[in-house]
């Protein structure tokens, strides 16, 4: 029996644009006072599209929530006065976590789904400053900041309480980063964050199992050049990913500003070689960002901020397949006199979607992208939609998550309506093409006499959307393969006798937009 031949449906191959985009709120919804100044806007979102937000007002944090499909709930406070830097998190039900720096103490509440918020926290002694926090698929969250020029954490297991803070001796720590993956026993935690050597500034990394100890720091940035403002992912796999600013300093100027990244082994436990993303550019990394987000096997997206003029800012992107490497970068935005903030998040079926500030030479606003990272058009984007209304918009953020087969998301901004800085929320959502649907196996043999091959036949039904033009094959969550909507079968040849195999297939559509994924294992 021969594979089937397949022609994949046309696309044009000049289209860098994806057309099905979220549909998004409007108006957005005011969440904060309107006579006090509102920043520092954070959101979350859990498994079931239900999201929370947190900010900063008159020197409180504020929170509203809303359920999926409903309002907006009015604000509550959350901490005492002399609050600033709140960082949230939500779990896949609903719980959330956040922290803020109260007086110079790491502070801490939770809030279960459609619950109150807690009384805090004391996380930390005084002298406590640029907090980070994570949470996994259990629930469990890890909170980072820096306190006296070295690193400090504290671990909360799903129902505890939070445990004693631990030091992570070091020099000059600054802008940490932490995140949490793998699953049970093999659930891991990594933090990165800016530290010196002899008067360079590097990039320290530390794991630990989420109940166990850390590691001993180690240095993972080339130290030949300064690193900082490092980010960290980890994937269902607990292999760590992180991303920072290379760059070297000539006079009182920034040069050769690079943006690099490399990746632990979960494996191997060991971190790999330094790979550059970016062209050089001219610009002090302090006032850029970069930011990785991950789907559920380990696809990876990078975007990130760069100036090439030390005057305008291009934001950037680039995408690792799993155990792939980096691809080369592209252009969201070119050359924009504001564009110096972006925010991103992928849901678990590694479907996009990204923030970023943009001028238009009269309004600055707040934009919203997609893309995907699961193998099909990787790091080809949608035409950008405004989803903020009037003149001054700044600091997006961003939260996705797929729930069955619809697109959740939740962004929250500042905006200046011409007398205070307000914190605005917008919800978007869209419906997936319907996938395919009866996903069968099974496992054939061609005896060569010399040799034999085993092959797996996978047979499915058609999907029953009027917009499907074809289908995406994946094995163990890798893209395998493409065929036409009137192709309902698939031979996936040399396999391992009786070998454990995870097939999945989706739909793509018209608007080449694919559905959620229908899977399989073998045996």
């Amino acid at each position: 029996m021969k594979k089937i031949l397949c022609l994949f449906f046309a696309i044009l191959t000049f289209s860098h644009l994806h057309s099905n985009n979220l549909s998004w709120s409007s108006p957005p919804t005011i969440l904060s006072g309107v006579t006090l100044n509102g920043s520092d806007p954070q959101v979350a979102i859990d498994s079931n599209g239900d999201a929370v937000a947190a900010w900063i007002e008159n020197s409180l944090v504020k929170s509203s929530s809303k359920i999926v499909n409903g309002n907006w709930t009015a604000e509550v406070t959350v901490s005492a006065t002399n609050a600033s830097s709140p960082r949230l998190v939500s779990d896949l039900n609903g719980n959330a976590t956040v922290i803020w720096v109260e007086s110079g103490v790491i502070k801490a509440a939770t809030k279960p789904f459609n619950g109150n918020w807690s009384s805090s926290t004391a996380l930390s002694t005084s002298g406590a400053s640029s907090p980070s926090l994570c949470v996994d698929a259990a629930g469990d969250v890890v909170a980072a900041w820096v306190r006296s020029g070295n690193l400090e954490t504290s671990t909360k297991l799903f129902g505890l309480s939070w445990q004693s803070h631990v030091t992570i001796t070091s020099t000059a720590a600054a802008t940490p980063s932490v995140a949490i993956g793998g699953s049970g026993s093999n659930a891991r935690a990594a933090v990165v964050w800016q530290g010196t050597v002899s008067g360079t500034n590097v990039v320290f990394s530390s794991t630990k199992l989420i109940s166990g100890a850390w590691s001993t720091a180690q240095v993972i940035s080339d130290t030949t050049h300064n690193s900082a403002q490092p980010f960290v992912a980890v994937d269902a796999n607990a292999n760590a990913l992180a991303i920072w600013y290379a760059y070297d300093i000539t006079g009182v100027s920034n040069t050769n500003v690079v943006v690099q990244s490399a990746e632990r082994s979960s494996l191997t436990g060991l971190w790999g070689e330094v790979f550059s993303l970016s062209a050089p550019g001219i610009r002090n990394p302090a006032t850029l960002v970069a930011r990785i987000a991950l789907d559920s096997i380990g696809n990876a997206i990078a975007l990130w901020t760069i100036s090439f003029d030390d005057q305008t800012f291009n934001v950037e992107s680039a995408i690792k397949p799993v155990n792939g490497q980096w691809s080369a970068p592209l252009d969201l935005v070119n050359s924009n006199l504001y564009a110096y903030i972006v925010d991103v998040s992928a849901t678990s079926f590694g479907d996009v979607l990204s923030l970023y500030m943009f001028y238009n030479g009269n309004s600055l606003l707040i934009q919203s992208v997609e893309s995907d990272i699961n193998g099909f058009l990787n790091n080809f984007w949608s035409v950008p939609i405004t989803i903020s209304l009037g003149t001054d918009n700044a600091f997006p953020k961003i939260a996705a998550t797929l729930t069955g087969n619809v697109i959740h998301a939740a962004a929250v901004w500042a905006n200046f309506n011409g007398s205070h800085n307000l914190i605005l929320a917008a919800s978007g959502s869209k419906t997936l093409v319907l996938p395919p649907t009866n996903l069968s196996v099974t496992q054939n043999v061609h005896n060569f006499g010399v040799f034999t091959e085993y092959y797996n036949t996978l047979s499915w039904h058609a999907s029953i959307d009027p917009n499907a033009v074809g289908y995406l094959i994946f094995r163990n969550g890798l893209f395998l393969a493409q065929v036409g909507a009137n192709v309902l079968q698939f031979i996936d040849d040399n396999r391992t006798q009786n070998g454990a195999v995870t097939y999945s297939v989706t739909t793509i559509d018209n608007q080449q937009t694919q559905s959620a994924a229908v899977s399989i294992s073998f045996p």
